[in-house]
């Protein structure tokens, strides 16, 4: 498969409501469900449990949960297998990212 198409990250952010986070992707995804152990996310010095992942759009919805001390940057770092982040168009699969900067 080529990277070419591989959607990548551009925006992180953090929502209070839910609490959420939202990452943005370059490309469209296909819908589905992403394998919430995939996910880490770090804010205000609390490393979060990720309880569910959506893919749809051109995003990913993460629902956080319970949280404990965690020292560092606030960042989202996305570590499969399962490569289950896809592209829209040719269903090529998001690379790892690892300490992308969250908002």
């Amino acid at each position: 498969m080529s990277q070419l198409n591989a959607p990548v990250p551009i925006a992180a952010r953090f929502n209070l409501i839910g609490p959420t986070v939202d990452v943005s992707f370059s490309t469209p995804l296909v819908a589905n469900l992403s394998a919430a152990g995939s996910w880490f996310v770090r804010k205000n010095n609390q490393r979060w449990s990720v309880g569910s992942a959506a893919a749809g759009q051109s995003k990913v919805q993460l629902v956080l949960s319970g949280q404990v001390m965690n020292m560092g940057p606030n960042v989202v770092t996305y570590s499969p297998p399962p490569f289950d982040v896809l592209s829209l168009g040719g269903l090529v699969p998001a690379p790892a990212f690892v300490n992308y900067p969250l908002a």
